[in-house]
């Protein structure tokens, strides 16, 4: 196993260039160029009802269903026990319904209700790939009044690959055997950053954000996006079976 895919445990509290000199000469290896991002597939996610204000969170198109209808992935702690919760995306604002969600490793997956299901079905899921230390972008929508549903990209660098011990979205101690496929990264977040998909330089989803360091500025956290194969999956089943069954009673996190 190579020192970029080393796996690491790393506890969490909630709350270059390649230089080469040969003589006299110095050659700089150029980074390689970021490839156009499926930005259209990123949407804004506001959620009411457990707060006096709107929760705002990130999400990204991950999957479909077999009746074609996207699924969305963000993070469990926006959205779980909201009475409403909207998608912000193309060209328009549309009904959401969480179908499948864990809430160990903070994972929410979101899709359309079925009036609006027609209105996203353009809307293309994004590759998914596997992370290595090195330059990645993140996508977010900062929260600024008139542009507030405007995308933002953000360098971002992913330091390495680690198991992440921390809390559930309850403040809940997690199992060892269930510590969070994570990503450490230098990145800026700020509040309604979370769910923002984390690209490779080749374009494919790695990893979203979920939290960020009080301590040290720029030192923020991500799940990787394999964690959530076993929610998508789960998603299609659960829209396979019934288009607006709800998913069942869920806690609003703190």
């Amino acid at each position: 196993m190579t020192s970029t895919s080393t796996t690491r445990v790393t506890r969490v509290v909630v709350a270059g260039v390649l230089v080469a000199i040969v003589g006299l000469f110095v050659v700089r290896q150029r980074r390689p160029e970021p490839q156009v991002l499926p930005t259209t597939s990123v949407v804004l996610v506001e959620a009411f009802g457990c707060k006096r204000t709107a929760t705002r969170t990130v999400a990204t198109a991950i999957a479909r269903t077999e009746a074609g209808t996207p699924l969305f992935l963000t993070v469990a702690h926006g959205v779980a026990g909201q009475d409403l919760i909207e998608v912000v995306g193309n060209g328009g604002r549309f009904a959401a319904q969480v179908v499948a969600i864990n809430t160990e490793w903070d994972l929410a997956i979101l899709a359309p209700r079925e009036r609006d299901a027609s209105a996203l079905a353009e809307i293309q899921p994004v590759d998914r790939g596997t992370a290595v230390a090195g330059e990645a972008r993140l996508v977010v929508f900062p929260n600024d009044g008139a542009t507030a549903t405007m995308q933002q990209q953000r360098p971002a660098r992913i330091v390495k690959r680690t198991r992440i011990r921390t809390e559930d979205i309850y403040l809940r101690d997690v199992a060892e055997d269930r510590l969070r496929p994570g990503l450490e990264v230098r990145v800026e977040v700020n509040v309604g950053d979370s769910g923002g998909p984390l690209f490779a330089n080749d374009g494919s989803l790695v990893g979203i954000i979920w939290g960020t360091s009080r301590k040290t500025p720029g030192r923020s956290w991500a799940t990787r996006i394999e964690a959530a194969d076993e929610l998508i999956a789960a998603a299609q089943v659960q829209l396979g079976d019934s288009r607006d069954t709800p998913l069942g009673l869920v806690a609003c996190a703190p």
